[in-house]
């Protein structure tokens, strides 16, 4: 027995948009039937850096660590 779908759908008519509309209300089904979670848990990761450099301005420690960074990255 050979399995031909084309052949089939051809064949019978009304098989094909019945087995539509069966694939539709099982994907309909699925999708209601689904878990959801309102507030999913998440972490945000974070990290604090503290360092004392005694007679420097916030300023003069942001312009050092982004003319480090940028050495790090062009390296």
């Amino acid at each position: 027995m050979d399995l031909n779908l084309s052949a089939i759908a051809v064949r019978e008519r009304a098989v094909t948009p019945f087995f539509i509309l069966l694939l539709v209300a099982a994907g309909a089904y699925a999708f209601v039937m689904l878990g959801r979670a309102e507030d999913p848990n998440f972490t945000i990761k974070t990290l604090t850096v503290t360092t004392a450099w005694p007679g420097a301005t916030a300023r003069e420690m942001q312009d050092l660590w982004r003319s480090a960074s940028a050495a790090r990255r062009s390296a």
